[in-house]
């Protein structure tokens, strides 16, 4: 998977890419538990460590505040960094 650009709002250089439920709930990291036996759906969101100082900041439980959900990691890492901005 591709390295992902940091953020362009804060600029937080560790945005990672979150397993999550299709209700948005995080479940973990790629390759997760959850990723190989998904109850209640699969998606993806990028994620970056912080509290209420960004709109993609955690909210401090691995549950992504201002982010979208992707079908897949890739889908998410091609969205994060196919912006037009330069961060």
């Amino acid at each position: 998977m591709n390295e992902l650009k940091p953020c362009p709002f804060c600029g937080e250089k560790r945005a990672y890419i979150g397993v999550h439920d299709d209700e948005g709930n995080y479940r973990g990291r790629p390759k997760c538990e959850y990723e190989s036996d998904p109850w209640s759906g699969l998606s993806y969101a990028i994620h970056h460590d912080g509290w209420g100082e960004c709109i993609m900041c955690t909210d401090g439980k691995g549950g992504v505040m201002g982010g979208v959900l992707f079908d897949t990691a890739e889908e998410a890492a091609e969205a994060w960094n196919g912006r037009t901005d330069n961060g």
